[in-house]
């Protein structure tokens, strides 16, 4: 997976952000810092992702920095006075067995229905692609033949 946070800086470098980290490259000196550690980064693996696998990256209009990680939620950069501010509700905290973005992702790649369906699950998805551009041939075959008659 490429870069999932990728932004200028005003003092001449780039944020950047994948699934091996958060990192500030500095133009000038062409050195990556991480930034959650503070320090300069080595060693970062072209095919190991890291502990901390960086989805999207925030900063709010008090100046705080937040990102988003693959499996661990949303985290803050540093100190934040915010920490509750974007908590899950604590009903669905305490009762539910894994984090809503799981959940959601479960359902977005078919494996929800894996009990359903057993192991054609996998091809829930193509079948659904497939009948999608099914039903937008039909329908521009509609508009442009059938109206025309």
């Amino acid at each position: 997976m490429g870069p999932t946070v990728f932004d200028t800086l005003g003092h001449g470098g780039y944020l950047i952000g994948s699934f091996n980290g958060l990192f500030h490259l500095e133009r000038a000196t062409g050195k990556p810092i991480d930034m959650l550690t503070g320090k300069e980064a080595k060693n970062i693996s072209n095919v190991r992702p890291a502990k901390k696998m960086i989805t999207g990256y925030f900063k709010t209009p008090e100046g705080e920095e937040f990102i988003t990680t693959h499996e661990q939620g949303l985290l803050p950069i540093g100190e934040s006075k915010l920490k509750g501010r974007f908590r899950m509700p604590e009903q669905m905290e305490s009762n539910c067995r894994m984090p809503l973005w799981n959940y959601m992702f479960e359902i977005h790649n078919g494996r929800f229905f894996k009990s359903l369906i057993g192991p054609l699950y996998i091809l829930l998805v193509p079948f659904g692609s497939l009948f999608f551009f099914i039903v937008t041939l039909t329908g521009i075959y509609d508009w442009f033949i059938v109206r025309k008659k």
